[in-house]
């Protein structure tokens, strides 16, 4: 059986689509080729094509459903006569014959006028009793007029159209004067005219604009009515009939619309109201809502799909610098002469990205307009499309982030559904990126339905169906931040037109076009004050750039500041303002700034000010660096999303015109000042706050600033910092209210206040004040960082343990470099160990390297199950560590050990009861350690029971400089490098069966790898090795010349029986006596994450390698190569990638240049689109061709 819609590969094109047709005497599904209607631009199908195929046809539905013919914007019929096309769905031919009165054109005129009579009775009762949609479907073939049911009386002015009834009555006037001969035909056309507006109406009565919901009248009040509407029915038919009727021979030039009783005729309105008088009252009964039981059409099932799209919102810290609705389509490339255009979408075809207009559902708006397509001629004045432009690797790359979401656009253009619908030159385009997006698996409404009907062609959409075509969802934060990322906005380029960000009153902000953007609050006396203010000695450094949806001014007194002001309070759609108070503030001027700054509306806010001395009122509040109303008043407006206050000095310039970098709001708009006293961020009107203080009393200022606001539930973060040491502050991440709390009165104890909160706040410090000065004790933190002097404060520690009862993590920051850990423990360890809440305790020191030696100790309250973990590194004494707390310790990192520590380790280790057994134990550069050390650490290890065993850092020299600043010669590195190489190689063979990780940074002659050869092959080899990083720097050689890490690979690859024997090989005897153990061992483990990066890999290298590794094991497989990919090698990589692997996360093979055309075509076709599921996934990038 034929599909129901299909597009042909034959003599009508690529993109040719056919309308399915099922008539009574046909075995198979008839399709009719669709056309563009030249003045509708619709798909449609030739009314003439039908009748040619099905001579007979009376007319055509879909089910119970009647399908009309096209009709423009006043419901008359255009030609060329066609009906709509419907993708997906099969129409049903319905066979007729006329009644024998429309056929006989020689009847006398009585007959005639008999006739009219009688089709106009039949009429009006067509128009009385339509058909109620919850009462059945009509069986095919019968008329829907013969089916109908009475409805309720005061639904019938929705049915009786003032124009037809109009047509009516001019008919019956002027019958008599008609030619006889045309009596017939013009009531057949008065005829067909009325019953195509009865069935419109009645299909607006069933489907509607609300696709998904339906009004339906209980039983009684159907009949309670049914007496009256019938005696009107009657009353309206014997006055029509009394004079024939005959429709204007002109066509009408009012639109015919349903109207209200309002829009009846006198007489006719009198009548239906003395029947609703001599009628009894009837008790209206509640609406009832039912489920919707016809089909649905494509235009529904696209705004099924498209409704959380369209009611999504987003802020402008939200938004990502596109509009809310945007799509990317094929570049179209002019042909050259003589050459004939391939069709569809090439592998080098380049794409645009679109944004529309979003000037819909604007609270305020001034016109009823829908998002458009920009690229028009407006007021002649021709406006270009905002567009830029992407690669197809971009696309490619942007389909698992918005995939559906531009399908989704696309099919709004195209069937015009919430949004205006493309010109007619973009259709192609349009189509073009559906069937683009659709090969890469991005599931259309249009597929769905053809899907449907493809296996059962008799199929409706039903509501029920829709489940299978869930709502595609809105883009989130993190979303628009991915897509701000990946895209580039450009501006000032004259091929493109730029959209205009608009703030609505209710916060949220959309791009508009420029015509749009200024109908929605144009003023022409407002925009040239916007744009002159700068006129002015008192503000002549200005930037208004509407475009950027910005407006910066420095001003010189307070007068100014307040017009300023005043402007900005009218000026709501603006998002982004700055202003510099450029003069000295006395408290008065900025109590008047402060009632301003109460009233503004603004997505950002930022105010620059001088320095200037505190006042009473800031003293009192906590604020050591003043202006706390204008901080007081940006604090309790929720009409400011984000708000910034910072000082600056005077006389210093400042560039308004510098364009900033993408669409961050802190990056590009903030003020260069970085001296911030005050910022408060909601990202969203009303929201609750992110607040960051400067205070110079952090103890007063968190009990001054909630009450400024109303108490601590408007805020979701709050941090205070102090004016003399920006690195001190003090932050709480304010849980969800629920607890008893009075958020609005902390009556200076700030510890029973949290208890009220039942301690579910999050309040860390950090400091590196002096505990002399008794800062901070005052028992309500959660988790703390100082900086201390181990030796000088160690009561104040212990006060702070014992004050702070929900103290979690406290964590010390040495001043000195050399101390003691154990020491620093053991002051704290009995106020640690009768602490109710203490997880955790930190030391830190800095040193030399990159990263602080670290002592921790985890649950020091629990003896049971506290444990301790060392990271340490040169001039740290952690032989008291390991005497104390050997038993305890479980996790050991060393990247340096004195001898005198590396003995004591050894002792511990050694020890019968309660011995040194760490489960993790990592070295770091074992070259640079002491000989005796590295002994010690290798028989530590060589006989202990770690889980992990770790070797990492580098063969590579440091460079020594001389004292006369001249560098170490080359032959002394080349000296040291390889007496490096020597210590790597025999610390590994000592260690080999323990080491669980290998991470090495060999020289650009692989001297580690050659080293390793020369060491005593030993079976097994590395049997717990699961993570072997590699390295070569500026390598030239193969990789896999090198025969002790074939062997190893080898010998951790996939199982015996799957490696091929019979290759001739020099270590094939060796690898098969491995194999041979290889069963014999209980603790085997494959290498499941490996990285080789600045190797040289050829084709025969990666046809050596891949069937080495146990694909089916690894979690990371990451290759860096210096030479370039061919296309047949990538392919070949292609076939070991673990697609159906439940623990692989990532898989990568670049060499730095990246695929062709022709290599990404071939990928494309071997893995298929990218999934789009929304299930997390493994990352797959074959050379930047990401899956």
């Amino acid at each position: 059986m034929a599909q129901a819609d299909s597009n042909s590969t034959s003599e009508f094109g690529t993109d040719a689509h056919f309308q399915a047709f099922r008539a009574p005497d046909e075995k198979e599904l008839i399709l009719i080729p669709v056309s563009l209607h030249p003045t509708l631009n619709e798909l449609y199908v030739i009314w003439s094509d039908i009748t040619n195929c099905f001579p007979e046809t009376r007319r055509i539905q879909f089910r119970n459903v009647y399908v009309p013919l096209l009709r423009d914007t006043r419901l008359y019929r255009v030609k060329p006569h066609g009906i709509k096309y419907h993708p997906g769905v099969v129409l049903d031919i319905i066979y007729g014959k006329r009644p024998s009165s429309f056929n006989n054109n020689n009847n006398n005129s009585n007959n005639n006028s008999t006739s009219k009579k009688n089709r106009i009775n039949d009429t009006q009762d067509a128009i009385v009793k339509t058909e109620d949609p919850t009462a059945g479907a009509t069986p095919p073939g019968q008329d829907r007029s013969s089916s109908g049911q009475a409805k309720k009386e005061e639904n019938l002015d929705d049915y009786i159209g003032g124009e037809t009834l109009a047509r009516i009555q001019e008919g019956a006037v002027d019958g008599d004067q008609e030619e006889e001969g045309k009596g017939n035909d013009e009531a057949d056309c008065a005829e067909e005219k009325l019953e195509t507006q009865i069935e419109e109406q009645e299909e607006d009565s069933t489907v509607g604009s609300d696709a998904m919901s339906q009004n339906s009248a209980t039983q009684s009040t159907q009949q309670s009515t049914e007496r009256p509407t019938e005696r009107l029915k009657e009353q309206l038919a014997a006055r029509t009939i009394e004079q024939p009727t005959v429709l204007p021979t002109q066509p009408a030039t009012k639109q015919v619309t349903l109207t209200s009783a309002s829009n009846l005729p006198p007489a006719m309105d009198n009548e239906k109201m003395k029947i609703k008088e001599e009628s009894s009252p009837v008790q209206e009964l509640p609406v009832v809502h039912a489920r919707r039981t016809l089909p649905f059409t494509i235009e529904d099932v696209v705004k099924h799909r498209v409704k959380d799209i369209f009611k999504a919102r987003y802020s402008w810290t939200q938004h990502c610098g596109h509009s809310r609705f945007f799509c990317f389509l094929p570049r179209v490339m002019p042909t050259p002469t003589g050459e004939v255009a391939a069709p569809g979408i090439q592998s080098n075809t380049d794409f645009e990205f679109f944004d529309l207009c979003d000037c819909a559902d604007v609270p305020g708006s001034k016109g009823d307009w829908r998002p458009h397509w920009i690229g028009k001629k407006i007021n002649d004045s021709f406006y270009p499309v905002s567009a830029e432009d992407l690669s197809q690797d971009q696309v490619r790359g942007l389909l698992p982030l918005v995939g559906d979401y531009v399908m989704g656009v696309l099919e709004m253009l195209k069937y015009g559904v919430y949004i205006d619908k493309i010109p007619q030159d973009v259709a192609y385009r349009i189509s073009s990126a559906i069937e683009y997006l659709e090969s890469k698996g991005v599931r259309s409404c249009e597929g769905f339905m053809t899907e449907l009907s493809s296996s059962d062609p008799a199929v409706a959409i039903t509501e029920s169906m829709l489940e299978q075509l869930p709502p595609i969802a809105a883009l989130d934060e993190k979303g628009l931040v991915e897509l701000k990322d990946r895209l580039e906005r450009y501006y000032n380029e004259d091929e493109y037109s730029d959209l205009y960000p608009f703030r609505t009153s209710e916060g949220d902000v959309r791009r508009m076009c420029e015509i749009h953007w200024k109908s929605m609050w144009l003023d022409k006396e407002l925009e040239d004050t916007l744009e002159d203010f700068h006129d002015n000695p008192m503000s002549i450094e200005s930037r208004y750039e509407p475009l950027f949806g910005i407006w910066s001014m420095r001003v010189k007194n307070l007068q100014r500041a307040l017009e300023y002001f005043k402007l900005a309070e009218k000026v709501t759609w603006m998002p982004v303002f700055t202003i510099w108070l450029d003069w000295d503030l006395t408290e008065k001027d900025e109590a008047q700034l402060a009632q301003a700054v109460d009233l503004l509306t603004a997505a950002v806010f930022h105010v620059l000010a001088r320095r200037r001395e505190v006042t009473r009122e800031d003293i009192r509040l906590g604020f050591g660096c003043g202006y706390s109303l204008l901080i007081g008043s940006a604090l309790g407006n929720p009409n400011i999303e984000t708000f910034s206050l910072s000082t600056q000095e005077p006389n210093t310039e400042y560039d308004y015109h510098e364009y900033g970098e993408g669409f961050d709001t802190l990056q590009m708009y903030e003020p260069r000042s970085q001296d911030r006293i005050a910022m408060v961020e909601r990202g969203v009107k009303g929201a609750k706050m992110k607040a960051m203080l400067m205070a110079s009393d952090m103890d007063l200022a968190l009990e001054t600033v909630p009450s400024l606001v109303g108490g601590y539930d408007r805020f979701s973060e709050l941090r205070i910092g102090l004016i003399a040491t920006h690195p001190d502050h003090i932050t709480i991440k304010v849980a969800e209210s629920g607890a008893q709390e009075d958020m609005a009165n902390i009556r200076g104890d700030l510890v029973s206040f949290y208890e009220k909160r039942q301690w579910r706040d999050e309040i860390s410090i950090v400091s590196n004040l002096q505990f002399e000065r008794n800062a901070f004790l005052a028992g309500y933190l959660t988790m703390a960082t100082f900086q201390v002097s181990l030796s000088k404060n160690g009561s104040a520690i212990r006060s702070l343990i014992t004050l702070n009862k929900h103290l979690k993590s406290l964590t010390l920051e040495s001043l000195l470099p050399l101390y003691n850990p154990s020491q620093a423990y053991e002051t704290c360890k009995q106020p640690l160990f009768d602490h109710p809440a203490i997880e955790l305790f930190r030391i830190t020191c800095p040193n030399e390297g990159p990263r602080p030696s670290t002592f921790v100790w985890r649950h020091p309250n629990d003896p049971d199950k506290m444990r301790v973990d060392i990271f340490c590194c040169r001039a740290d004494d952690v032989e008291a560590m390991f005497q104390r707390y050997a038993p305890l310790i479980d996790r050991l990192e060393v990247e340096w050990l004195s001898s005198t520590d590396a003995v004591a380790l050894e002792k511990m280790a050694r020890r019968k009861k309660r011995p040194l057994a760490p489960k993790y134990i990592s070295i770091k550069d074992v070259h640079l350690m002491e000989p005796a050390v590295r002994t010690i650490l290798q028989e530590v290890i060589a006989k202990g029971a770690m889980e992990s065993v770790v070797v990492q850092g580098t063969i590579m020299p440091q460079v020594g400089v001389l004292r006369n600043g001249a560098k170490e010669d080359v032959s002394k590195l080349a000296a040291r490098l390889e007496a490096n190489v020597k210590i790597w190689a025999q610390f590994l063979g000592a260690i080999r069966c323990k080491v669980t990780e290998l991470t090495v940074q060999d020289g650009a002659k692989k001297q580690f790898l050659k080293e390793m050869e020369l060491q005593i092959p030993m079976l097994p080899d590395m049997p717990r090795l699961k993570k072997l990083h590699l390295s070569c720097a500026a390598a030239e050689l193969n990789l896999f010349k090198m025969p002790w890490l074939r062997l190893l690979l080898l010998y951790k690859g996939p199982k015996p029986q799957e490696v091929d024997s019979s290759v001739r090989d020099p270590f094939r005897t060796h690898a098969l006596n491995v194999f041979a153990q290889r069963s014999q061992l209980p603790d085997l483990r494959a290498i499941t994450d490996l990285r080789l990066r600045e190797v040289t890999m050829g084709a025969e290298d990666w046809k050596q390698f891949l069937p080495m590794v146990e694909f089916s094991q690894v979690v990371k497989f990451e290759v860096h190569q210096k030479n370039v990919l061919s296309k047949e090698t990538l392919l070949q990589i292609a076939e070991f990638v673990p697609m159906n692997s439940t623990v692989l996360k990532s898989f990568v093979v670049i060499d730095g240049k990246g695929t062709d055309d022709d290599t990404s075509a071939a990928l494309e076709a071997k893995f298929g689109p990218p999934k789009l599921d929304g299930v997390e996934q493994a990352f797959i990038n074959l050379n930047w061709f990401i899956i």
